[in-house]
Parts: C-alpha cells; sequence; structure tokens
C-alpha cells in the first residue's frame, strides 16, 4: 500500500509540473489558474486605480471621435469591457508577466466583434482603438508604452503593445 500510494504522489506531481509547463507557453491558462486560486483562498485583494471615462478618452484622442459618434453603441461595450476594475486589473497582471496588456481583454472583445454585422474593416479599426484605450487605461495607472510590439496569443491581436510599470503608486507598500 505504501508503493502504490508513493507512485500516485509522483504521478500527482509530475501532473502538476507538466501543468506549469503547459500554463508557461499559455498565459491564457497561467490567468485562469490565478483566478482560481484567489477563489480557493477565499482571498480578496484592494487595489487603487484610474479609470478613464469614454469622454476623456475621446478629448485626447481625436482620431477616433468620428468612428464613436458613428458606432456609439459598439465603442461603448468596447470601452467599458476594457476599464472596468477587473480588466485593469488583469491587463496590469499581464503586463508585470511580459505579454502585451490586449491579452488581458481579447476574449471579451472577441465575443463583441464575432458578430457577423460588423465588417471587416470596422473590426481592424475596433482592434486599433482597444489598443488606444488600453494604452490610455494603462498610463492613467503608472505604466509607459516600451514601444516594443510583442505576439499576442490570441486570435483577435497579431501584435499588441508591451508596457512596464513606471510610476509606483503611494498606496502600493510592497513596490
Amino acid at each position: 500500500q505504501k508503493i502504490e500510494a508513493s507512485r500516485q504522489i509522483e504521478e500527482e506531481i509530475k501532473k502538476l509540473e507538466e501543468k506549469k509547463k503547459k500554463e508557461k507557453s499559455d498565459p491564457k491558462k497561467l490567468i485562469k489558474r490565478l483566478e482560481k486560486e484567489k477563489l480557493l483562498f477565499n482571498k480578496s485583494i484592494t487595489f487603487t486605480f484610474r479609470q478613464p471615462t469614454l469622454e476623456a478618452f475621446q478629448s485626447l484622442n481625436n482620431r477616433y471621435n468620428q468612428f464613436i459618434g458613428d458606432n456609439k453603441e459598439l465603442a461603448i461595450n468596447l470601452f467599458n469591457i476594457i476599464t472596468q476594475p477587473e480588466a485593469i486589473y488583469k491587463a496590469q497582471l499581464v503586463s508585470d508577466l511580459g505579454y502585451p496588456a490586449v491579452l488581458a481583454v481579447a476574449n471579451d472583445c472577441q465575443i463583441i466583434l464575432d458578430d457577423p454585422s460588423i465588417q471587416t474593416t470596422k473590426k481592424n479599426y475596433c482592434k486599433q482603438m482597444i489598443g488606444a484605450i488600453m494604452a490610455k487605461t494603462l498610463t492613467l495607472n503608472g505604466y509607459s508604452k516600451t514601444g516594443k510590439k510583442k505576439s499576442v496569443p490570441h486570435k483577435l491581436f497579431k501584435v499588441g503593445e508591451f508596457y512596464i510599470k513606471t510610476i509606483t503608486h503611494p498606496n502600493d507598500k510592497n513596490d
């Protein structure tokens, strides 16, 4: 019985090691695991963030005003996805892990952009706008563009901007 139990333990350890290897190559699985661990341990976190408004975004990005005016519902839906607190936290997390920030919202934005009534040219413009909203959101929260584009492991985006944390928030005790 002891030998069988130790074999089972070894098999479980191997499974966990394989799972971690897969997570390193797939950031979506890593994010899911991190989310599950937060729920498993019933921990809550508090973080302070700055959330842009659509009006502030429009005032700084005249390029998108016409598009937003013509596609108000679509623009508001995408803006709300990107600027919700959970999305901001995920964007910071994936940035800190070395991935493009748009990965944090790619699944949710994909659901909206999969609508067959949205033309390809409009989808491409939406993807650019998603990147611009993400840039505004992260720069408001102490991150800077690196000027480096990285491959995004998601079918919605080919590449995305990589951000680094440059400003420590006064409430961050460990930074």
